[in-house]
């Protein structure tokens, strides 16, 4: 989401492998991107199934709160017995959409927090085998005082390998290097909702350019955020978003019969190098 043009950021990206790819691979790659039918573009933001701390949540059969889990993970709480069902339910609904759009969805990309991760794992279990889970920071929870307390939280998400395990063990396909930028304390609400917003807007962008159809796990704010900008939502006011709160959506896509290049990618101010190419490739 930084200020770089698409040429630029296609080659940030650090802690990889990578060889010189001859004229005829190239060739290759750019036709079957051209050929890829996108005559709509699907997207949707949801937030994560409940929650183990919630009031009235069950973990295990017994209070999460009482758990070693609870003690090494207070800010990081995982799904409660009924958010596990929840989350399914939620993927269920997410297919039901796409199937009567006669399209999928080809990747989701959640917030670091595990019950998000958990949340975007259970949705691509029924979005099926082909469907990519990648873990965004810049997609994370608010990270200021009204939402972790006053004092700076360190080390109050669990690390990808955790994220990795978890989805591997639902036979789940998960990229094992996490994107984005994690937010700097302390972050307003309404710097975090900025946040939030921005990140959907260029999804959406880099969606159309690559021909993908995307989802985004997250937070409360972030659907919020999302609703406020939708052309037909711009007087919408989101005072409750509840546990597995979805919107989904489409729009026909602009250049569906045109090969020409991709076009240019938004640019926000104050963001991150991020090499969505990395995100929605074009291969």
């Amino acid at each position: 989401m930084g200020n770089e043009g698409s040429s630029q950021i296609f080659h940030q990206v650090h802690g990889a492998n990578f060889h010189k790819a001859s004229a005829r691979s190239k060739k290759t790659l750019i036709s079957r991107w051209q050929k890829r039918s996108f005559q709509t573009q699907l997207f949707g933001v949801v937030r994560h199934a409940e929650r183990a701390d919630g009031v009235f949540a069950f973990y295990e059969g017994s209070r999460w709160t009482g758990t070693d889990d609870f003690h090494r993970w207070p800010l990081d709480p995982p799904l409660s017995d009924g958010g596990q069902v929840q989350a399914e339910g939620l993927g269920d609904h997410i297919q039901e959409f796409a199937n009567r759009k006669g399209s999928s969805f080809h990747v989701v990309v959640t917030s670091p927090y595990f019950r998000c991760v958990q949340t975007a794992a259970k949705i691509c279990q029924k979005l099926g085998p082909d469907v990519k889970l990648l873990v965004d920071h810049s997609l994370g929870e608010v990270f200021g005082p009204s939402v972790m307390g006053e004092v700076q939280p360190h080390g109050q998400v669990r690390s990808l390998d955790v994220a990795a395990t978890y989805c591997a063990s639902l036979g789940v396909s998960c990229v094992w290097r996490a994107i984005g930028r994690c937010p700097v304390w302390p972050e307003t609400l309404r710097d975090a909702r900025r946040r939030f917003a921005l990140r959907f807007l260029s999804y959406l962008n880099r969606g159309a350019t690559a021909r993908r159809n995307f989802l985004l796990v997250t937070h409360a704010d972030c659907v919020g955020a999302v609703l406020g900008i939708l052309p037909d939502k711009r007087d919408f006011l989101a005072d409750k978003v509840d546990y597995g709160a979805t919107v989904l959506a489409c729009r026909k896509h602009k250049s569906a019969t045109s090969s020409s290049a991709p076009s240019r990618p938004i640019k926000a101010r104050g963001g991150g190098r991020t090499s969505f190419s990395a995100v929605l490739p074009l291969t």
